[in-house]
């Protein structure tokens, strides 16, 4: 402890359970009345144009990457740029199908193997999964053997990534919508949406 650091005693009474003030007392009430908005809603800058409050429209979230919501309705997510530059540089991208979700920057490529034993000559099937979260430049392998698994992985994977990324970043007023895993090809491979489990 320094020279000027001064310990300031507070009465046990006050720590403990006695007399609470009023002023702790009104803020827990506001705070209740806005909790479900603090965890639901993302809560965007604001600016002054002159006398005029107005909405900066941005917020933060995965990796403190901005996402942006337009008028018209049309979201934007950081995270989606770098999915965008990094594709061509990771491997088993080409002759894959994209599934993305940007608001969590996780990008999903899927793509089907044939194995062969060499003694039997008998074969195995399956689909890869190759999946990177933001600016991996190593993919998360795994393999699914049918629809069900392969749905079920990529569930798992979404919600996983939202699980991880929450901890250390606000993804508050993300949506159904913003948190899906959208299929560049959805004739062949339909979009996942982290409510919908199987």
């Amino acid at each position: 402890m320094t020279e000027s650091t001064k310990v300031i005693a507070m009465p046990l009474s006050q720590l403990s359970g006695g007399t609470r003030s009023p002023a702790a007392i009104d803020a827990v009430n506001k705070i209740k009345g806005q909790f479900t908005h603090l965890v639901n809603d993302a809560v965007s800058g604001k600016w002054m144009d002159g006398e005029v409050e107005r909405s900066r429209k941005i917020t933060y979230g995965a990796y403190n990457q901005p996402t942006f919501r337009a008028a018209d309705g049309t979201v934007s997510h950081g995270c989606g740029k770098a999915i965008n530059d990094m594709r061509g540089a990771r491997q088993y991208t080409l002759n894959a199908i994209e599934l993305r979700c940007d608001a969590l920057g996780l990008a999903v490529y899927v793509s089907g193997f044939t194995q062969i034993n060499p003694v039997t000559k008998a074969t195995a099937q399956g689909v890869r999964i190759a999946a990177y979260q933001h600016l991996a430049e190593r993919p998360s392998l795994s393999v699914a053997n049918d629809s069900r698994a392969l749905y079920q992985n990529l569930h798992n994977l979404l919600i996983t990534s939202y699980n991880k990324i929450h901890r250390d970043y606000n993804l508050a007023g993300l949506t159904a919508a913003d948190l899906t895993l959208t299929s560049e090809r959805p004739d062949l491979m339909p979009n996942v949406c982290i409510i919908n489990p199987l």
